[in-house]
């Protein structure tokens, strides 16, 4: 297993190379998505892919303001206003949640060889990378018990 810490960061990592460095590297880029509150996007043991976070949709009553150019008045606009600052702050939490992910993308692929990454159109956001990788490097419980046998008992 390659090891290395960030001196910079001081924050561990592993490097991806064989079946023998999933667990840790697995752990290393789950505790991460954790700590971002992204896990959820990019879990590979989900069965359907995350729908990632998107810009939230603009309600009827403000596209048509936008379309007519009139402004809201009175109990209207106090609604507006609130309804603009949920909106905005809406907007800026996807927007964050969304540049997690694309670092932690960038985490990812830094630490896999290029040679053992699957890399495609659809390999674009962790979730399908890291199922990918996971159904290359992940050993199968009986397969480690098999290999741990042969190696300590043999």
């Amino acid at each position: 297993m390659s090891t290395s810490t960030n001196p910079s960061s001081q924050v561990a990592t592993v490097t991806l190379k064989d079946a023998s460095d999933w667990h840790n590297w697995y752990y290393l880029i789950k505790n991460q998505a954790e700590m971002e509150d992204i896990w959820d996007y990019c879990d590979p043991d989900l069965q359907e892919k995350p729908e990632l976070p998107s810009s939230p949709p603009q309600p009827a009553n403000v596209k048509e303001w936008l379309r007519t150019g009139t402004p809201p008045t009175g109990e209207t606009q106090a609604s507006m206003t609130g309804l603009y600052t949920s909106l905005r702050a809406n907007a800026r939490d996807q927007s964050e949640k969304r540049a997690k992910i694309v670092k932690l993308y960038s985490l990812i692929t830094s630490t896999v060889p290029a040679s053992n990454l699957p890399l495609s159109e659809e390999t674009k956001e962790p979730y399908t990378l890291l199922k990918k990788l996971k159904s290359r490097f992940k050993l199968e419980d009986r397969t480690i018990r098999n290999e741990a046998y042969s190696k300590y008992l043999h």
